[in-house]
């Protein structure tokens, strides 16, 4: 099965990659997409990604819900379990939180660095996992996630996007609460593990990140 799951980087602006990307089994989104162009980024929308931690004021920027449902990462907050029982936006969630626990727990064996100490996944690379964990892919497009691919902060974010303040220091490998090196190395392990292909989609077409 091919799923292409989509970030908040710019790399597709201007690209036209939306029916590419829609051409997928699956298509898996940050909950807070609604500022990519459909032409660029795509508009079909199969599950999106919550912070578990943070359902309520996500929630107030997720304007659409997913046609099959939410996966949700809370590392070190159980979640509320009437989110798990009674759904979001009318849509089932999916909570695996104790892989979560692995994977964070993993990222500080790569040595993982931030300004305040102990780093954090980004949501991507929370997305990223999560749909390899939870749906089982055989191949996975990465789309809008240069950050991960190259280990490094980069800029260009257009001004609604609301991962823009999150990426403040352009080139650098770390910033407050993310390591993308040791990100990158723990992404393409996982996914080694899991057994899925990674594909990029970038600007020269479809590519095989290097290990």
């Amino acid at each position: 099965m091919r799923i292409a799951v989509i970030g908040h980087g710019p790399e597709p602006v201007g690209q036209g990659w939306g029916d590419a990307i829609d051409a997928h089994d699956l298509v898996v989104r940050l909950h807070d997409w609604d500022w990519q162009d459909a032409g660029d980024y795509g508009t079909r929308y199969d599950y999106g990604v919550l912070p578990g931690p943070g359902i309520a004021r996500a929630l107030k920027s997720a304007v659409r819900a997913p046609e099959n449902g939410w996966l949700v990462y809370s590392p070190y907050q159980p979640l509320d379990r009437a989110y798990v029982t009674d759904g979001i936006m009318g849509r089932p969630v999916l909570d695996v939180r104790d892989h979560a626990i692995a994977w964070f727990e993993r990222l500080a064996r790569f040595n993982a660095r931030s300004f305040r100490g102990r780093a954090a996944l980004t949501r991507g690379a929370s997305a990223i996992l999560l749909t390899a964990h939870v749906l089982s892919p055989t191949e996975l497009t990465l789309v809008g996630f240069n950050n991960i691919i190259e280990g490094r902060f980069g800029s260009g974010y257009p001004a609604a996007c609301p991962a823009q303040n999150d990426f403040d220091h352009p080139g650098q490998e770390y910033n407050h609460a993310h390591d993308m090196v040791a990100e990158r190395a723990l992404v393409f392990e996982a996914l080694r593990r899991y057994g899925v292909r990674p594909r990029i989609l970038g600007r020269a077409g479809l590519a095989v990140p290097a290990a």
